[in-house]
Parts: C-alpha cells; structure tokens; sequence
C-alpha cells in the first residue's frame, strides 16, 4: 500500500493553483512584451550600426548555451526544492494537528528542533537557486557590455555618416538590453516549470 505523503498534495495543490491564477498570464504578457522590446532594440542598433550584427551572432550563441545551461539547472533546482518544501508543510500541519499530544508529552523544543532542521534543509536549495540567479546575472552583464562596447565602437566609427541624435539613440538602446535578456530567460523558465 502506497501512498501520497499529505504535505506533497499540500505543495503541489497550492503552488500549482497559485501559479495558475495569479502568475501564468502575467509571466507569459512580460515574455512577449520583453521579445518585441528585444527584437525592436536589435532591430535599432542593426539598421544605425550594421556591424553590431556580427558580435550580436557572437553574444546570442554564448547566449543561448548560458540559457540552456541555466534552464536545466534551475528546473532541477526547483524540483529539489519543492521536494524538500513537502516534509516541511507536512511536519507543520502534523504538529499543529497534534498540538494536544506534543503538549501532553512535552515535546515542543523536540518539535520546534525538528521545524527548523526541515527550514535549514529546504533553505539549502533555495540558497543554490539564488547562486544559480546570480551566475545567470553575472554572465548576462558580461554578455551585455559586450553588445555595449560593440555598438559603441562601431557608432564611433560611423560618427560622420550619423548625426548624433541617431547615435545617441542608439547607445541609449542598447544599455537596456541586458535587463531584457535576463528578464526573458527567467520568465521563460518559470513559464516553463
């Protein structure tokens, strides 16, 4: 005989609904409003300064093997997390479901002991998906002062071709792009949990 654990269900039914009602539509308006804002600001920074295009290629391969690599580290983080989120709800409902009897026995720095060894576990794994938050953030940054100096240079050397309107617009578009492909690649991974 085999069952369910009741803080799993627990889990699962309220970060699943939760998810569902509140955060799905909001997370994939943000997706699609941050890949038009994306493409748009290439679009920009391509047609003032062609050459950007050839580090771009460069910066979105880098790109996309940073964002696989990212990808399946925090699914698997996250499902380590939720694994150990379960005993901690379970424990939590038991004691309150037993107060009467943790009393009747004196047992509650016993309980209170075994609450924040399950706290201490569960925090381990979100500690690692903050530390894998900021590899992504760190890489991204490096990825987006590369556009940066790119786009710089080459607006430099096209200085006489373009007035300084079109090339200060197009330096002030590039500074964004860095919060964009962070932004992306975190709601598309919790889009995609």
């Amino acid at each position: 005989f085999d069952s369910t654990p009741l803080g799993r269900i627990i889990n699962r039914f309220t970060k699943d609904m939760n998810v569902v009602d509140n955060m799905l539509m909001a997370m994939f308006r943000s997706f699609v409003g941050m890949l038009f804002t994306l493409v748009s600001t290439i679009l920009l920074i391509g047609i003032n300064t062609p050459y950007t295009f050839i580090v771009m290629v460069a910066v979105f391969m880098l790109f996309y093997w940073m964002q696989r690599y990212y990808r399946a580290s925090s699914r698997e983080l996250k499902r380590l997390d939720s694994i150990a989120r379960s005993p901690v709800y379970s424990l939590f409902g038991e004691t309150l479901s037993g107060m009467t009897t943790v009393r009747a026995f004196e047992a509650q720095e016993r309980m209170i002991k075994l609450n924040v060894k399950g706290v201490q576990h569960y925090q381990r794994f979100v500690y690692a998906l903050y530390s894998a938050n900021r590899w992504l953030s760190i890489r991204l940054e490096l990825l987006g002062g590369a556009v940066i100096l790119a786009a710089g240079m080459f607006a430099v050397m096209k200085r006489n071709e373009l007035g300084a309107g079109v090339l200060g617009m197009t330096l002030s578009y590039t500074f964004p792009i860095t919060s964009l492909l962070n932004g992306l690649i975190r709601i598309f991974t919790e889009l995609e949990k």
